[in-house]
């Protein structure tokens, strides 16, 4: 069978493989875009095959609907092919009669570099000059020990490091130049050269890398792309899954493969060499950070919800937990950014201590910091105390649990507005083309616009009639359960104006001709959204605030940053209170900023150790107020 992907032909035998998706996730270098994990529940995994093979009845579900020719040329299927290829789904077609799979081009994922310059310099390498003695026949001092003396402490010194000094010394030469990491030495030279950091955000869903220049902290490139773990699923539920099934080396090896491809591209867009990367730091949440090392995430799966290790570590490049030496030099340090608890990563850590030293004016005050992405972690601060939780809020706002649901990249709607002169909605889509789908800014627009106009009813409902918004019957307890619902004030002229957008029979709404929101997108976003909200609710009820005292929030995150803040108020992802008070600001990729940083500010460094010393974790799942806070939630 053969494989095309846009720069590839992979030649393989099929004989044991039951489906395609079995032969395509294990190839090397090859993303899928399977957020349900290869189970056939998402149809996200469409591609264009050659051969003779029945369509499954799941698949003649998922194609109802597809624009075919708009398909295959994203497959790059040769036009003299396109009438005897056929659309198929990866994780539904069996293998057997299949001769050629094309596959969809990669996205190129935009929106997730943040390259924000350093301010303050205070690398976590530092630069010592040393000078050694010459061995005598009388004091015949071996290397090791010349350059522990010299440092005047017990160093760590990589024994390559070692070598290369004594081949110096042999050839007379005894001044040096010493790269250190407080008693760790990384590398020793007569001529130090140019030299780099690298910051990596992994994210369940892209994976961004900023290459850094060693002494001033300015950005040289950097990178963004999509989690090549994502065809083993969507979240971190399913990634767990797999890897509990026997795909944990597969999900390892992936990441770091892809890590590796892409680090290469960056030195060589800066004119370096591998070796001249340092130091590498890693943030992600806490699967995402499992997975990279190689640990087992099952005990993060089931109750007690227990890690192998918080990280917060800094190891060798070329230990078996990092894998760094393919991308870095191997004598360089990988610092794993800590983990607050389970659910809890190192993305929102150094993301919260990136925001203390950007926005100091916020210290002592009661804050909400939120990272919206595939994981929904969030951070009360009060009192001098750090409150964490992490919510389910899965792949729904990011648009990979959405019918039309994709990345940020061209063709996906962006912005959403409801024009009642028209009848319809002002979209905006990226690349300012044709619209084909719309992601996660364009979601959270549209699901406002359409329940500000009444179409969305409070329970989230595709409405057609007007006086069925009055109707507050399936209220049984409001002032108990529901207590922050109240009647809205609709405006039946909006609401008239857009009945030839909605379709009850179909149960969608259309924001284009062709771009529609269906009645179980709707509830994909309700349960997201309502898990977020419920999460905040309990923290500030824990942290003994209320919305009204928080004087700061903070949206993070590729996609908690890029929202329409008052969307987000209109269907109740954030209070409403903190929106119309002006405190609310987007904070872009704090996670990848944080990574950064951690690595040039010393005040950064010194205040994610006091976070970690003064947090405390609420495990929602246990909570007893979660389930009422997340039924009311649920609620538009």
């Amino acid at each position: 069978m053969r494989i095309h992907t846009s720069d590839k032909l992979y030649d393989i035998p099929s004989e044991s493989a039951k489906t395609l998706f079995e032969l395509v996730s294990a190839l090397p270098g090859v993303t899928l875009h399977t957020p349900c994990g290869g189970h056939g529940k998402c149809g996200k995994c469409i591609c264009a095959v050659l051969g003779e093979s029945a369509l499954t009845s799941a698949e003649t579900s998922f194609l109802d609907g597809v624009d075919s020719a708009s398909v295959l040329a994203r497959c790059g299927v040769p036009a003299e092919l396109h009438t005897s290829a056929s659309l198929r789904y990866l994780c539904l077609c069996p293998a057997d009669g299949i001769t050629d799979v094309y596959l969809p081009a990669a996205d190129e994922l935009t929106g997730a570099v943040f390259s924000e310059t350093v301010a303050a310099v205070s690398p976590v390498v530092t630069f010592k000059n040393i000078t050694l003695t010459l061995p005598t026949l009388e004091k015949p001092t071996d290397t090791l020990e010349n350059l522990r003396t010299a440092l005047g402490c017990g160093a760590d010194i990589p024994f390559s490091a070692v070598c290369r000094v004594s081949k110096e010394l042999q050839r007379g030469v005894t001044d040096f130049t010493v790269l250190t990491c407080g008693n760790r030495v990384i590398d020793v030279t007569t001529a130090p050269g140019t030299y780099a950091f690298l910051a990596v955000d992994i994210g369940t869903t892209t994976v961004a890398l900023s290459l850094r220049d060693m002494q001033t902290g300015a950005e040289l490139c950097g990178d963004v792309f999509g989690n090549p773990q994502r065809s083993c699923g969507g979240d971190v539920i399913a990634r767990m899954s797999r890897a509990a099934s026997g795909d944990a080396e597969l999900l390892t090896t992936s990441i770091r493969t892809a890590l590796a491809e892409h680090t290469a591209k960056l030195c060589r867009r800066a004119g370096i060499d591998k070796n001249q990367i340092l130091y590498t730091s890693v943030a992600g949440n806490s699967v995402m950070e499992h997975l990279y090392a190689g640990l087992d995430t099952a005990p993060i799966a089931v109750s007690p919800f227990f890690m192998q290790t918080k990280f917060g570590m800094e190891l060798r490049a070329d230990d078996r937990l990092c894998g760094a030496a393919d991308f870095m030099n191997p004598d360089g340090l990988v610092y794993l950014a800590p983990l607050a608890a389970s659910y809890v990563g190192g993305d929102i850590t150094v993301g919260l201590a990136y925001i203390l030293e950007k926005y100091p004016e916020i210290k002592g005050k009661n804050v909400l910091f939120m990272d919206l992405g595939t994981n929904g972690e969030l951070c009360v601060i009060a009192d001098g105390k750090y409150y964490f939780a992490a919510t389910a809020a899965g792949p729904a706002l990011e648009g990979a649990e959405i019918e039309m649901g994709m990345s940020a990249t061209p063709g996906a709607v962006y912005k959403v507005k409801a024009n009642a002169e028209t009848g319809g909605f002002d979209v905006k889509v990226v690349g300012d083309g044709e619209a084909t789908g719309i992601c996660g800014s364009g979601i959270i627009d549209a699901a406002a616009e359409a329940v500000r106009a009444g179409r969305i009813a409070p329970t989230g409902s595709i409405c057609e009639d007007f006086d069925e918004l009055e109707d507050w019957s399936f209220f049984e307890t409001p002032a108990d359960m529901f207590d922050d619902a109240e009647p809205r004030d609709y405006d039946r002229d909006l609401f008239d104006a857009l009945e030839s957008c909605t379709d009850a029979d179909d149960d969608c709404i259309y924001f284009t001709e062709t771009v529609k929101l269906t009645g179980k997108d709707i509830r994909a976003v309700q349960t997201a959204k309502a898990a977020i909200a419920a999460g905040i609710k309990v923290l500030l009820r824990t942290a003994g605030i209320t919305a009204d005292d928080l004087e700061a929030v903070y949206l993070a995150g590729s996609f908690g940053g890029g929202i329409d803040v008052n969307s987000a108020a209109e269907i109740g992802i954030i209070p409403r209170t903190c929106v119309e008070r002006g405190i609310v600001q987007a904070a872009g990729n704090t996670s990848l900023a944080g990574a950064a940083a951690y690595m040039y500010d010393d005040a950064v460094r010194t205040s994610l150790q006091e976070i970690m010393t003064n947090a405390r974790y609420t495990e929602l799942s246990s909570d007893k107020g979660f389930t009422d806070a997340y039924v009311s939630g649920m609620m538009f």
